[in-house]
């Protein structure tokens, strides 16, 4: 049988594997839920910023990342996932803030250096445009 969910963590499990699986309305539920359940689960709203950038809804999942990143201000993935979405708008230099910020919190995490390249590599690219 299925496990009941009981947790706000096992929610944003489930939740995080329903959206690998593209089941995107189930996904935000399971968010939703978790988020219901205990409105402090920081986790659950970097879930729930993935699921509604997923959607193309960029705002709310900003929205969710900054809520994350309130809750819990040493959550390097929400400010990854921050970064990513900043840099998909030209906000670069808030972009870059947010991965200084992820690799300042875990000099381990990969994915803050890969969004601070892609940064680092635009604008370099956009000054030799303007020269």
């Amino acid at each position: 049988g299925t496990k009941k969910l009981q947790t706000a963590s096992d929610l944003t499990d489930k939740g995080d594997e329903l959206r690998e699986e593209y089941r995107t309305r189930e996904a935000m539920e399971c968010y939703v839920r978790a988020i219901r359940l205990d409105p402090s689960y920081s986790r659950a709203y970097i879930g729930k910023g993935n699921t509604f950038d997923d959607m193309g809804r960029e705002q709310e999942a900003l929205d969710c990342y900054s809520k994350s990143i309130e809750l819990d201000p040493t959550s390097f993935r929400a400010y990854t996932n921050k970064g990513n979405l900043l840099k998909e708008s030209d906000k670069t230099d808030e972009a870059l803030e947010c991965f200084n910020r992820a690799i300042e919190l875990n000099p381990a995490y990969r994915g803050a250096y890969i969004g601070k390249g892609y940064v680092l590599n635009y604008i370099g690219q956009k000054e030799r445009a303007l020269a």
